[in-house]
């Protein structure tokens, strides 16, 4: 067993990262799902224990022994583990939130600290990576669950969520500085500051908009001629060339002379959660895009689909449109591109239709 071990412990990060992400996409669930949420904190505590234990050991406060100590060799892996898998879940929770255009840089930066995470020579670097990362799953895990808990999101719910992470964080600082004999400055460098980097810096991704409006996330949002609803679905017709079936709805919109533009969107909420939503409509022309219409709705949780809605557009001009879809502290949760194009005289026309 040992032999095998030696023979395949290079191995071990890929098997370890694959094993965790896995993991993940065979357990994961929806994002407020109760026994996900404890099993994230539960992790975050083993996580946080276990590099005081091995700062301890580093500084001969603390020392495995026996089966223990057996055990204790395999702590990057258990460590490494974990923290895989966090910031894997986080990353599809964010992927799954986010709007490409403004998280792009935040979701990227996640997904490449996943990669990295299984490295020897990254595994190498020491505490200040691992508190580094610690600090990052940390905030991940209360940003999105406060505003479970509380039902709401906003900027105060944000700040709230940055507290109750930094005061979690501080709980493993003061356990390390109150029984390590370590310096100060070896405390602040290794384990204060990267907590402190950390969460300024989500504090600033979230007043420029690269925060992904977590927990909320767009399921669907479409182009059509026509929306009714029969009894509980949504009834979508849209007129579309067989070819261009990567549109969503009609994208490239042939408005008649009694045409409306409508708007469908579908946006997945924690149960019992409460949030407006408003959809704003731009026109690009010579100066840009220019916003012709916000129009707000309120959203209520529960429904695995997502709340549906949609919004309709009476007058409008031909050309380029974009409809973006925003939370009422301005995150982008998606955006469609569309063209109208202009008839003049009525046609006959079988519209395709789409339940939902």
């Amino acid at each position: 067993m040992r032999q095998w071990i030696e023979k395949n412990k290079p191995y071990f990060p890929a098997e370890f990262f694959i094993a965790g992400f896995l993991f993940d996409l065979i357990t994961l669930s929806r994002i407020d799902e109760s026994f996900q949420l404890l099993q994230q904190f539960c992790y975050l505590l083993v996580i946080g224990f276990l590099l005081i234990f091995e700062k301890s050991q580093r500084v001969e406060r603390w020392f495995s022994k026996g089966f223990l100590n057996k055990i204790w060799i395999y702590r990057y892996e258990v460590i490494h583990f974990m923290l895989g898998s966090l910031l894997s879940v986080y990353t599809i929770f964010y992927f799954k939130s986010a709007s490409i255009w403004n998280s792009f840089l935040f979701i990227g930066g996640l997904s490449a600290l996943m990669v990295l995470n299984e490295f020897e020579k990254v595994k190498g670097l020491g505490g200040l990576l691992r508190f580094t990362m610690f600090s990052l799953c940390s905030c991940s895990y209360f940003i999105y669950l406060v505003p479970i808990v509380w039902q709401h999101m906003g900027f105060f719910t944000f700040v709230f969520s940055l507290i109750l992470s930094g005061i979690f964080y501080y709980f493993f600082f003061y356990l390390v500085s109150r029984y390590q004999h370590v310096t100060s400055k070896q405390l602040f460098t290794e384990v204060l500051l990267p907590g402190i980097v950390v969460h300024s810096l989500f504090f600033v991704f979230y007043i420029i908009g690269f925060i992904p409006p977590i927990p909320l996330s767009l399921e669907k949002v479409g182009v059509y001629h026509q929306i009714s609803k029969n009894q509980d679905q949504y009834v979508l017709q849209y007129d579309r060339p067989w070819w261009r079936f990567w549109e969503r709805g009609a994208q490239t919109f042939v408005a008649g002379p009694e045409d409306k533009v409508h708007c469908f969107v579908s946006v997945f909420a924690p149960k019992f959660f409460r949030e407006q939503v408003k959809m704003e409509w731009f026109l690009e022309n010579s100066r840009g895009w220019q916003k012709t219409d916000s129009i707000p709705f309120q959203i209520s949780g529960g429904r695995d689909q997502g709340f549906r809605g949609y919004t309709v557009k009476n007058r409008f001009d031909p050309g380029q449109w974009q409809v973006r879809v925003l939370t009422s502290d301005d995150r982008e949760l998606g955006r469609i591109y569309f063209t109208v194009l202009k008839q003049e005289v009525a046609a006959d026309r079988e519209f395709k239709t789409e339940l939902y």
